[in-house]
């Protein structure tokens, strides 16, 4: 009889895992299986589905699954790859070691972000494949070679952007999208193999090792310089390539002289070129009526007599569109500013008195600012440094205590301001300003009055550091992050939450500094603030 039971038993177990084996459907015609060898293998006819991360469905459902995979093998008959099909967001979800991707001759397209993130040791791109989308490749592809197809027609922003690629091979005509080849450091050589491929302002820009460009004589240059911050910047095969008259206006001489961008600035102080999921993935909810809320956005990036903010204006329109299309604040009661002088700043929120005004305080306030905050060296009073303001002069800037009061001040039925800025005088990069001192200072706290709430992005004497692999501030970031996941229905306890947790985190493990963001509210309003939604 026990005998019976233990045949029994094991025969139950058995089917179980022979039922476990059988691919498993996951879209119309299509079905995935983790085989014993831990091979990720995707059948069936057709399209990928857009997914959105962090998928909670088939092979990301359980993040241990994930990360055993050794291999991933999308078999003959799949067309496209979606968005973030192989591209988990989540640090349970983070792998240690580089996969094989195996990849069918009837693809045509990989989606938006399909691998972002997720190390790639060995990959081929088929004969047949015609689109490679954005950022579909960043931070993966880990081989010396990458061979593109004859059939490939178009590499869009950022696909391969801070890839560990040391030559790049053309065989077809291509159209390579800016940033495609953004920060791959070990990249050496191009080969255009005498394709007449397009090539857009910035396509190679990047801490590159790049000293050859092989077979170009029919390159097409389609906006500013490719090969920006790279050895051949000022190269004479580069000044040489078809479209003279772009490619000498970046250039502007090959004898030494300084290369300039379009808009007249240097090359090498300009804006790198990062795509971010983020910016390209944005929910767009219907039926949501904030005809009451309003919001002030401030970027300030380029600065006059100090150091530029890495991605501020990029942080400060992205806020604006979460605004428009997640929140759903109509496009009109939102005013955007970028690189704002200390006038522009003033007026922006004397624009918030007069609407509280004109709807009798029944209004809701949304304020952002990214930029410097300085502290003054002698009193230790905080205050946001415009772009035509005077590091070593707080009487240039605007003070925080006097923002605060004004904004508490305004009558609403409540305001949320957030500053992506520190206030200790040093930079995103984590170095000082030049008018600061050789130390960091703590600045002296300011008080939220009123109905006031601020999330701020570092405390005491820290840096509000960039995130420079998703062009962004990593506050902003992971604020914008937040919204994303909860399609903007997220309290500001639970944001407040996510964004501190989050930064914390990664400041450490990338910076190797601490950056810990706060928040503070009115005496008044005690917790109730946490459960205020935007």
């Amino acid at each position: 009889m026990i005998k019976r039971i233990l045949f029994m038993a094991l025969a139950c177990v058995l089917c179980a895992g022979a039922a476990e084996a059988k691919p498993k459907k996951f879209a119309k015609d299509l079905y995935w299986e983790v085989t014993p060898d831990s091979v990720l293998v995707i059948s069936g006819y057709g399209n990928m589905p857009d997914w959105a991360a962090p998928q909670q469905e088939a092979w990301y459902k359980n993040p241990k699954v994930w990360r055993s995979i050794k291999a991933i093998e999308v078999q003959d008959g799949i067309v496209s790859i979606g968005f973030k099909s192989f591209s988990p967001f989540g640090p349970e979800y983070r792998r240690s070691t580089p996969l094989r991707v195996s990849l069918p001759g009837s693809l045509q397209a990989i989606g938006d972000f399909a691998f972002k993130g997720t190390l790639i040791n060995s990959i081929t791109l088929p004969e047949g494949l015609r689109q490679i989308g954005i950022g579909a490749f960043i931070g993966s592809v880990r081989q010396g070679t990458l061979d593109l197809p004859r059939s490939l027609v178009t590499i869009d922003e950022g696909a391969f952007q801070r890839c560990d690629i040391i030559t790049v091979n053309f065989a077809s005509d291509v159209v390579v999208a800016q940033g495609a080849f953004f920060e791959c450091p070990p990249l050496r050589a191009v080969n255009f193999n005498d394709t007449w491929t397009e090539l857009a302002g910035a396509s190679f820009e990047g801490d590159h090792q790049l000293v050859e460009l092989l077979a170009s004589d029919n390159v097409r240059v389609t906006g500013g310089n490719p090969f920006i911050r790279t050895p051949l910047e000022k190269s004479p095969v580069v000044a040489h390539m078809s479209n003279p008259v772009s490619i000498d206006r970046a250039l502007a001489h090959t004898d030494g002289g300084d290369a300039r961008s379009e808009n007249g600035e240097d090359a090498a102080q300009a804006a790198p070129v990062v795509v971010s999921e983020l910016d390209r993935n944005i929910p767009v909810m219907d039926g949501i009526n904030r005809d009451n809320t309003f919001a002030l956005i401030i970027g300030n990036e380029n600065y006059r007599r100090e150091a530029a903010v890495p991605f501020a204006n990029n942080d400060a329109a992205i806020f604006g569109e979460y605004l428009t299309k997640t929140l759903g604040i109509p496009q009109q009661n939102v005013t955007l500013i970028k690189d704002a002088s200390l006038n522009d700043m003033k007026y922006g929120l004397n624009t918030l008195a007069r609407l509280s005004n004109a709807f009798e305080g029944n209004v809701n306030f949304i304020v952002y600012y990214a930029g410097h905050g300085v502290p003054d060296e002698s009193t230790r009073d905080a205050f946001l440094l415009p772009v035509d303001g005077y590091g070593a002069d707080s009487s240039t800037g605007y003070p925080i205590s006097a923002l605060y009061k004004r904004l508490g001040t305004i009558p609403s039925n409540g305001t949320v301001l957030f500053m992506d800025a520190c206030f200790s005088g040093s930079k995103r990069e984590g170095d000082m300003l030049a008018s600061a001192r050789g130390v960091t200072l703590v600045p002296k706290e300011a008080h939220a009055v009123g109905n006031l709430v601020v999330l701020s992005a570092a405390s005491g004497d820290e840096t509000a550091f960039a995130y420079n692999e998703e062009g962004h501030g990593m506050f902003t970031y992971y604020l914008l992050k937040k919204l994303q996941q909860n399609m903007g229905d997220v309290s500001l306890g639970e944001l407040a939450d996510y964004v501190i947790g989050e930064v914390k985190k990664s400041a450490i493990v990338i910076n190797k500094k601490p950056q810990t963001p706060s928040v503070m509210a009115a005496d008044e309003m005690g917790d109730t603030w946490r459960d205020i939604k935007l």
